[in-house]
């Protein structure tokens, strides 16, 4: 699980690790070469309903956003979720 903070950071909960002990790890986005685009995308299940959303974002060399949005896929599993992102990301690009 990935919390958003204030300042850019990510603080990455793991599975299985103690409760009373946190690690965060800075988590940053570099830019693509001059007159290239990057997709970069995200999702998150949920077990205890079986439900997955996706969001996708599309910005340029100079991190401008270009495009991007947020959906829910219903029920579904990991791999449909990852060949629904490739197919997505590239409809965006």
């Amino acid at each position: 699980m990935a919390i958003a903070t204030p300042s850019s950071m990510v603080i990455l909960l793991v599975p299985g690790a103690t409760l009373n002990r946190r690690e965060e790890i800075l988590v940053g986005w570099f830019s693509p070469p001059t007159r290239w685009a990057a997709v970069n995308s995200s999702g998150a299940y949920r077990g205890t309903i079986n439900r997955v959303v996706a969001k996708r974002v599309l910005k340029d060399s100079g991190s401008t956003w270009l495009g991007g949005y947020a959906c829910s896929l219903g029920k579904c599993t990991a791999y449909r979720v990852e060949l629904w992102g490739v197919y997505s990301g590239l409809c965006l690009a």
